[in-house]
């Protein structure tokens, strides 16, 4: 009609009814899609949804269907057994580092420097290692194993098996484990 308004923003259409249809949340893009004030999961329309369900940080489950499992989802962060971070991404540590450390109760912790010493090789502290890796002791005979996460990580290199950190009688609260000689 000439008025410079299109479809549903003319208001000649505002009582026709497919401009009176309220759009639909869609639950992971950052947007109020619907215009309810609310986003996503926070939205009421999403509480059915998978991907808004809260994730339970110990059952080898992905609850949320967001693909972390467990103390891997960022939803898990935080909780004593899990730690603050993931040691296999470095999320979400600002400086992406990321490190299992036994002084601290075999929990993942954000570290400000990043190792370098290969699986394998002498380590001197919980962050000299690679990511992903951990430093077994900090005397003589620190050694770089590979980390593991029971039961949801367990590719170890040969010779060597995903061992929980809690099979060791005086560790307990971790979810962690390192790839440790059969």
């Amino acid at each position: 009609d000439g008025d410079s308004y299109i479809d549903c923003d003319d208001q000649d259409c505002f009582s026709h009814q497919i401009c009176n249809t309220v759009p639909s949340e869609i639950c992971d893009n950052g947007e109020d899609d619907d215009g309810d004030s609310y986003a996503d999961c926070d939205d009421p329309d999403c509480v059915n949804e998978i991907i808004c369900s809260p994730e339970i940080c110990d059952d080898a489950q992905d609850n949320n269907g967001n693909s972390g499992i467990d103390c891997l989802d960022e939803g898990c962060f935080g909780e004593s057994y899990c730690g603050e971070c993931d040691p296999f991404t470095g999320i979400p540590c600002d400086s992406g580092v990321c490190y299992v450390d036994k002084t601290d109760g075999f929990v993942a912790r954000c570290y400000e420097t990043a190792g370098n010493v290969r699986l394998n090789d002498y380590c001197s502290s919980p962050d000299s290692c690679e990511m992903g890796l951990y430093c077994s002791d900090s005397g003589y005979s620190s050694t770089c194993f590979q980390l593991c996460y029971p039961g949801i990580i367990e590719e170890c290199p040969d010779g060597t098996q995903c061992t929980a950190f809690t099979d060791w009688s005086y560790i307990t609260n971790t979810s962690w484990g390192l790839c440790w000689p059969q």
